[in-house]
């Protein structure tokens, strides 16, 4: 046998094939296992992705209405609010990039991995920081008398960025 497909209600769920297990539903562990990688095993990320879509690890949490390409941070009152690299108080904690507007929970932040941003006109290759611009990135490092610099990804293509935010940061001083 070459392939295996498990289906339900008469939709394909799970192919197993000559070296790749396909899902075209959710993958649940149950409590107490692990998914454990030996010897040359990764993890890739799609780097083939469109609007509303990511490949990474996502946070479902906060009840807050999240707008899509925009960047948040995790409130002491437990809910998502716009970065801002004006204040420390906006921009040093737990951040996250909304692939898609709607409620945050429902699979939309992103703390680390590939988003897509259409023509998002930042230099390819290039460090992207949280700007003093509400939810924003940019490429120009912020320099205002205490202005965070926090750099939180990189531009990959002309349409999808590498969000990966660094747990450090420097209060710029002028």
């Amino acid at each position: 046998t070459s392939q295996v497909q498990f289906h339900s209600m008469a939709t394909n769920q799970m192919t197993v094939d000559d070296g790749d297990i396909y899902s075209y539903a959710n993958f649940r562990m149950t409590t107490g296992f692990n998914l454990h990688l030996q010897g040359d095993s990764n993890i890739l990320l799609d780097t083939s992705i469109a609007a509303n879509q990511s490949s990474g690890i996502l946070l479902d949490i906060g009840s807050t209405t999240v707008t899509v390409n925009k960047v948040y941070y995790w409130t002491s009152g437990s809910a998502w609010a716009l970065t801002d690299a004006d204040a420390e108080s906006t921009s040093t904690g737990l951040i996250a990039y909304a692939n898609s507007s709607g409620t945050a929970s429902s699979q939309r932040m992103v703390l680390n991995g590939i988003v897509f941003s259409s023509g998002h006109s930042f230099t390819i290759g290039a460090p992207l920081y949280l700007s003093t611009t509400n939810g924003a990135l940019t490429n120009t490092v912020p320099s205002g008398n205490n202005d965070i610099a926090r750099v939180v990804g990189y531009a990959i293509t002309t349409d999808e960025i590498y969000f990966n935010p660094d747990n450090t940061w420097v209060k710029v001083s002028a």
